[in-house]
């Protein structure tokens, strides 16, 4: 059985949609909508739900803490084995429950990662989690999102459940843990849910901070790979890339130089260290990859002029 945790802050406009896509579901044994002290008529909605469904469950804080706290609170009160957290504007599927349980069932699982569908200005792209390789996966954001994704409650407390300090990207800061925490993960390749991008979101704005968690996120990858001697020249480059193309659309805030030039530092005194690296890498990125951020700038200069 299932437990789905839905956090709420103001969402009174589709929080409807999200309860009518679990209430009904014969594996879900408790919905908690967990809501974070709202200012429209959020709770009055919900309150609506009660007296026809024992599954739901309303809790409500009086000061606005953030959904990671609303999640923390809700997972608190869970009875059931496995979590499904699920956005107050977003939709589970039918038949994610049912497939995804099954899976968990053949071995010692600790994290499904599901596939869904994001929607953005009307355009509906199904997204697939890459299952060769983890570590490329989450390199690339390709480890599903918040509700795709269904969690062994037991694993979740043992990695401490949600960050409340985190800014952004508090979905895939808490699938590092789980990588880091040697979790035991298996793969849904159908979608079990829709994802809806609204404008204004940190992933949609490009905001510094957005972009300085999606990197400060992968130079945490970058380190645990090296002190678990699980680095190697595949997952390197495709870390290389990915980050220094988020660096150019944070266009190289200056506080991040220095964590960037302590990974470059690391690749080119790593053993494996190769002339795959030049094949692979664009021009700018390996000036920047070799020379360093303030010397790679004064080329770039020099070569433009």
């Amino acid at each position: 059985m299932v437990s789905v945790i839905i956090p709420t802050y103001n969402s009174a406009e589709f929080i409807s949609r999200a309860i009518d896509s679990v209430i009904d579901d014969s594996l879900v044994g408790e919905v908690f909508i967990v809501d974070d002290a709202s200012t429209d008529n959020t709770v009055e909605v919900i309150n609506q739900y009660l007296p026809s469904s024992e599954k739901l469950i309303l809790l409500t804080q009086s000061k606005n803490q953030g959904a990671c706290a609303a999640r923390n609170i809700g997972l608190k009160h869970a009875k059931y084995d496995w979590i499904q957290f699920l956005d107050s504007d977003d939709v589970i599927l039918k038949g994610k429950f049912q497939r995804q349980l099954k899976l968990a069932s053949n071995g010692n699982v600790d994290l499904i990662v599901g596939s869904y569908y994001r929607i953005e200005n009307g355009l509906k792209t199904q997204v697939n989690p890459l299952q060769k390789d983890i570590f490329q996966a989450f390199t690339n954001y390709a480890v599903g999102n918040t509700n795709s994704n269904l969690w062994k409650k037991e694993f979740l407390i043992k990695i401490g459940g949600w960050r409340e300090d985190w800014p952004s990207g508090q979905d895939y800061e808490i699938v590092l843990r789980a990588l880091k925490s040697n979790s035991s993960i298996k793969f849904d390749n159908e979608p079990s849910s829709e994802y809806i991008k609204r404008s204004g979101s940190i992933s949609n704005t490009g905001s510094n901070r957005g972009w300085q968690t999606q990197i400060m996120l992968r130079l945490d990858l970058a380190d645990y790979l090296f002190e678990s001697k699980l680095m190697n020249i595949i997952r390197s480059v495709n870390l290389h890339r990915v980050i220094y193309n988020k660096l150019v659309l944070l266009k190289r805030v200056e506080e991040l130089k220095d964590e960037y030039e302590a990974l470059n530092s690391r690749f080119l005194s790593s053993q494996w260290y190769s002339f795959t690296h030049v094949l692979l890498g664009s021009p700018k990125a390996l000036l920047y990859f070799i020379l360093g951020f303030k010397i790679a700038e004064k080329a770039i200069r020099l070569i433009k002029k």
